[in-house]
């Protein structure tokens, strides 16, 4: 990630796919509030861009986290939305699994 992460601007680099249709590619903060927000364009092409909006709520000592995206540009958006919402859903979930566990083990302290 840039050194500004996690401010507007900066850009988290990351791949995405199983060997070998792997896709290098980066993802951008379009919005930054602390504690709160965070808003990203994902690029994955040639699949095409995503909107991210993951917010964080405190619920009285824990932190429930959202994660939303969806299609915005390219390729992908011309997928109906069930199968997107489908395909999306299953790595979301498996991102917030990982970032529980991570969140759990005390990474980032």
């Amino acid at each position: 990630m840039d050194d500004a992460w996690p401010r507007t601007g900066a850009r988290l680099h990351h791949s995405v796919g199983a060997w070998p249709f792997v896709i290098n590619d980066s993802s951008k903060v379009v919005n930054s509030e602390p504690n709160r927000l965070l808003e990203l364009v994902a690029r994955g092409w040639p699949m095409g861009e995503a909107k991210v909006v993951i917010t964080l709520e405190d619920r009285g000592g824990q932190c429930q986290v959202t994660l939303v995206e969806d299609a915005i540009k390219g390729p992908g958006k011309l997928m109906p939305k069930f199968l997107r919402d489908a395909m999306i859903g299953v790595r979301n979930r498996e991102t917030l699994r990982r970032l529980e566990l991570m969140a759990a083990g005390g990474a980032g302290r």
